[in-house]
């Protein structure tokens, strides 16, 4: 178990390893009221004199269970308030979003939850937005991303830091379990909130936290958690090393450039390993579309089907997003537009 001391070690450890945070830096945490976010809130105020960081805290009441969502947000007042921390909060009404936007409840309740977020930091001038995300979430990524059948992108889980619109999302507690962080706050005296939708069974990844990884953990690994997040690491710099080899194969293989699309030499993109190609086709469609959505690993699959026929005919399919793959002799086409591409 780790001590105040150690947790603070292993935050600025994350820190140092990543570029996460610096001095005079301005920041928005994501406080929820459950252990995790608070035990985030308590160890950057802790940081604050030391770095000179100007904190402030954002709440988000999904109202999904609506008396005891209002009390997370009661209780994440009054610890700002106890703290000196400027406190920031809006109410959504859960379902009718979800229905709105014809999502699930989960990608909703992120949805909505970075938007808040980003115009808190927005209005306080803030440079990085900073949630709880521990070793445990990274672990249950991992695994339900092994379930789903994911590559090595996919098992880079959850990142220490991305873009998240203009600002930067940090998450510093990548490196803590939560174990650790709820004895730092009972030996603090730190009162903290528990989600009953945290246990409901209806998510998968409830179904991760509270089955799967338990057995796992009982019956094969005791160490599963920290062995997932390993493979986390490994693959992150795997996919790291492909991103960049495989754009020095994209430049060498690009054909003429054409607006709203992608050429690619067909002999020359196949001298390359099928990591690569397959890398590179990735590459290609972020190009285009800027985004990877519905696209799967079957859609690259049958680019890469079109790009080693040995056919001299014309070849083309219709993908997600009205982009359109076309090989004829020697080039590989990628378009984003709704217009069938003539022989």
């Amino acid at each position: 178990m780790k001590s105040a001391k150690n947790l603070i070690q292993s935050l600025e450890i994350c820190n140092q390893r990543h570029g996460l945070f610096k001095k005079n830096d301005s920041l928005v945490l994501a406080v929820s009221g459950g252990p995790d976010s608070v035990a985030l809130m308590e160890l950057f105020v802790l940081l604050r004199r030391k770095y000179s960081l100007k904190l402030t805290v954002a709440h988000v009441n999904h109202g999904f269970v609506p008396k005891a969502s209002g009390e997370h947000e009661t209780r994440v007042k009054q610890l700002c308030r106890e703290l000196s921390l400027p406190f920031y909060s809006v109410k959504i009404n859960l379902k009718r979003e979800a229905k709105r936007l014809k999502r699930s409840l989960e990608e909703t309740g992120r949805i909505k939850r970075y938007e808040f977020l980003e115009k808190v930091a927005f209005k306080t001038k803030s440079r990085c937005i900073v949630t709880a995300h521990t070793l445990d979430d990274q672990a249950e990524t991992v695994l339900l991303r092994i379930l789903r059948g994911s590559g090595v992108k996919g098992l880079c889980g959850i990142p220490a830091k991305r873009n998240q619109g203009r600002f930067k999302l940090i998450r510093p507690l990548l490196d803590v379990e939560k174990r650790d962080l709820k004895l730092f706050l009972k030996r603090n005296g730190v009162y903290f909130c528990t989600d009953k939708t945290n246990t409901d069974r209806m998510f998968a990844r409830n179904r991760v936290r509270h089955d799967l990884l338990k057995i796992l953990a009982r019956d094969y690994n005791p160490g599963i958690k920290k062995s997932l997040a390993n493979l986390q690491i490994i693959s992150r710099d795997i996919q790291e090393f492909l991103e960049k080899t495989a754009l020095k194969v994209f430049k060498r293989c690009r054909g003429v450039k054409k607006q709203g699309g992608v050429t690619l030499r067909v002999e020359k993109l196949k001298k390359y390993p099928l990591a690569l190609q397959r890398e590179v086709i990735v590459q290609a469609i972020q190009k285009i579309q800027g985004h990877l959505k519905r696209i799967e690993l079957s859609h690259i699959s049958a680019i890469l089907d079109i790009l080693h026929s040995e056919t001299k005919k014309t070849l083309q399919i219709h993908l997600p997003n009205s982009l359109v793959a076309h090989r004829r002799l020697n080039l590989l086409t990628l378009n984003s537009n709704k217009t069938i591409i003539q022989a």
